[in-house]
């Protein structure tokens, strides 16, 4: 259990550090981009899509270092219900929104393969929680766990996560 609580923490942060990496990146070359399913008012929309990248890479550092982590695991909960309604609310009307989950590394269309990928990291974070909330991942690869099957594993559940986020419903 401590394995697979270990490897979802891991691809948490992984995908929280891409992602927010990959936005950051693209507000440097872009701007700030406008919310497209017109989910906020549009002032609101800029202020939350500016603040938001640097969010997912304070939680990928927080739960790396294990500052805070059980608070970042509930606030990533948070995050990862919102995106759920918002790629359920986009998969029910079948728009054609794009998905900037991961910015202009990895863009797609919202729908239900971002719902199956953000039930998969809702999943991720219930097992990331059961760990210790003073605990880093530094902390764990330094003990008896194993660091290639923590990692390998990581990798995985990560790739897991990308792979159902470009499932296509019809």
């Amino acid at each position: 259990m401590i394995y697979l609580a270990m490897s979802s923490m891991i691809a948490i942060m992984i995908t929280f550090f891409f992602s927010g990496t990959a936005k950051v990146i693209g507000i440097i070359k872009n701007g700030v981009q406008p919310d497209s399913l017109n989910f906020l008012p549009r002032r609101l929309s800029f202020g939350v899509n500016l603040f938001l990248p640097f969010l997912e890479l304070l939680i990928c550092l927080c739960l790396g270092f294990g500052w805070f982590s059980q608070p970042f695991v509930l606030v990533s909960i948070l995050l990862f219900f919102i995106f759920l309604f918002l790629h359920l609310k986009a998969a029910l009307k079948n728009s054609e929104v794009t998905c900037n989950c991961f910015g202009n590394l990895a863009s797609g269309k919202m729908g239900w393969g971002g719902v199956m990928q953000n039930i998969l990291l809702i999943a991720y974070c219930l097992f990331a929680f059961k760990l210790d909330i003073n605990s880093s991942i530094g902390g764990y690869l330094g003990t008896s766990l194993e660091p290639s099957i923590i990692i390998l594993s990581s990798a995985l559940l990560f790739g897991l996560g990308l792979t159902a986020k470009n499932i296509e419903f019809n």
